[in-house]
């Protein structure tokens, strides 16, 4: 998942609320600041895929969160459902 987020503070709250969700499945938190992410985009190949273009009100922050593939008794729906609320 690659969200935007608002303050350093919201990712905190993020960082924390998926190692509560996703326990033992999350793989790793990646943080972003918006002058890394227009610096990476700035340079990018064209082979590079954004997951979104900046736009004026754009949020100052970016979340990357990476979990292992969940077994079937494990609804990754459901977690990812519980994460987002």
């Amino acid at each position: 998942m690659f969200l935007e987020v608002s303050s350093f503070e919201e990712i905190l709250l993020l960082h924390d609320r998926a190692k509560l969700i996703f326990g033992s499945t999350l793989n790793a938190i990646e943080y972003l600041d918006s002058e890394s992410y227009e610096l990476v985009r700035s340079v990018k190949s064209q082979n590079f895929i954004f997951p979104f273009e900046r736009r004026a009100n754009s949020k100052p922050f970016y979340l990357l969160v990476e979990v292992e593939a969940l077994t079937s008794d494990v609804n990754s729906g459901e977690l990812i459902e519980t994460f987002y609320s």
